[in-house]
């Protein structure tokens, strides 16, 4: 599957979501289940590593399973996230990670006017 095409159904899912349980999907909302999600990582992890109780404690292939799913509803929510702000995300991903693309006129622009 091509990017275009993942980031589209990944979008439409989220946007479902919201839908099917009645929640108006806006920017505030976007942007805390995508915090919710990163949390939910955490608490994988961390039973992952087994840094929690131990009736937390589940086998590892399972607790790695867990976090491959919590990455994917990050990643999910971040594509939602750009969608709601009109972001292009794979131009975004290729100028900052592929082409390392972080214009110093960037950090002109931001900078305070003397």
């Amino acid at each position: 599957m091509n990017f275009k095409l993942l980031t589209q159904k990944l979008a439409k899912g989220a946007f479902d979501y919201g839908k099917r349980h009645n929640i108006e999907f806006t920017p505030e909302f976007a942007a805390i289940k995508l915090n919710e999600e990163v949390g939910e990582f955490n608490q994988a992890l961390l039973i992952h590593q087994r840094q929690c109780r131990e009736s937390k404690y589940i086998d590892s292939k399972i607790s790695r399973k867990k976090l491959g799913y919590e990455l994917a509803d990050i990643i999910g929510m971040a594509i939602a996230n750009a969608k709601i702000h009109g972001i292009d995300i794979e131009k975004a991903i290729d100028e900052k990670w592929i082409h390392r693309e972080i214009a110093k006129s960037w950090e002109i622009e931001v900078s305070p006017k003397s």
